[in-house]
């Protein structure tokens, strides 16, 4: 029907089911190439073993196109909303959508935690979190997406890669500096798009202004622990939580375990104390608590629990 965006990797679009007038999201892979070919086989493996609520729903694939043309063909969940990069860059610009207050935005932050909680527990790292790989639905609820990058791992240990995988100010400094990375690197870019979702700012404004280089930015990362700003108050247990996933010391970073423990339940350690006051200090100002936890509710009730063996694939 229509073009929704299209990039490096092909195009998408939205597609209508001729006889039930369903409609979905396509996208469409030049795969002539042996790289591009290793992103399909990423991108469908992943996708046809992670089903979660909070992963974007796969439905098939086909090795042409709609005209025949050797283009490998997606058929995905359509998110009627777009990205959460899109709704950053309207907010950024005083174009808010009505329904995106601190509620949403609690809601989008669970979700995506716990999406790659569920990942991770199934060996997957993403290698390219980011507002732009998160899709939103008609209630503004996140599915994560584009696992083209993805990787089977096992994911405390650590993977050395000759070429560093993913969007350069979501990269992790070990992924910066040498291409190394675990599931921690995922944990370091959760928490800058965490920023950009609690701050309304967009993480390295001097990048947008051409004050700075590429280059220049990542040696102030690696070498001079360089992080986003914070130019207005933050509830502390929110700012320590985002400085916390973006540590320049992979080991120092929580799991998504626990960060979907914090923003979800308020709740600091595995074991739930029942003598904790539990006063929301995870929770962003004027959140609807209910709904919130309607929402984790019903995530929860829909998870997968079927476990992958590593054995039966490459990494």
């Amino acid at each position: 029907l229509n073009k929704i965006k299209s990039g490096g990797f092909g195009s998408v679009y939205t597609v209508q089911e001729k006889q039930t007038k369903e409609k979905y999201a396509a996208k469409i892979i030049d795969s002539s190439d042996i790289q591009s070919q290793k992103y399909v086989n990423r991108e469908i493996g992943i996708m046809t073993r992670m089903k979660h609520p909070t992963i974007i729903k796969f439905y098939g694939y086909s090795l042409t196109d709609f005209y025949g043309n050797k283009n490998v063909t997606l058929i995905m969940q359509l998110a009627t909303k777009g990205s959460l990069a899109e709704l950053l860059s309207r907010v950024q610009k005083g174009l808010t959508d009505a329904n995106y207050d601190n509620t949403a935005r609690q809601k989008i932050l669970i979700g995506i935690a716990r999406g790659m909680m569920y990942l991770h527990q199934h060996h997957a790292v993403h290698r390219d979190l980011k507002p732009g790989n998160i899709l939103l639905d008609d209630n503004l609820e996140p599915h994560i997406t584009d696992f083209g990058l993805s990787k089977l791992i096992n994911t405390d240990d650590t993977n050395n890669h000759t070429q560093s995988a993913g969007t350069f100010i979501y990269m992790a400094p070990e992924v910066i500096d040498i291409g190394q990375y675990n599931g921690k690197a995922d944990v370091y870019s959760f928490g800058i798009l965490m920023y950009e979702v609690v701050t309304d700012l967009f993480p390295y404004p001097e990048i947008q202004q051409q004050k700075i280089t590429t280059f220049r930015l990542n040696q102030k990362i690696l070498n001079e622990n360089y992080r986003p700003q914070f130019t207005f108050p933050v509830k502390p247990k929110i700012k320590e939580l985002i400085e916390q996933c973006w540590s320049g010391n992979p080991k120092s970073r929580p799991t998504f375990e626990e960060i979907y423990n914090r923003l979800s339940r308020n709740i600091e350690e595995s074991l739930y104390n029942v003598f904790d006051s539990n006063d929301c200090q995870y929770y962003l100002d004027d959140v609807d608590q209910e709904e919130v936890l309607q929402y984790v509710d019903k995530i929860e009730n829909d998870d997968d629990n079927t476990k992958i063996d590593l054995d039966k694939f490459e990494s």
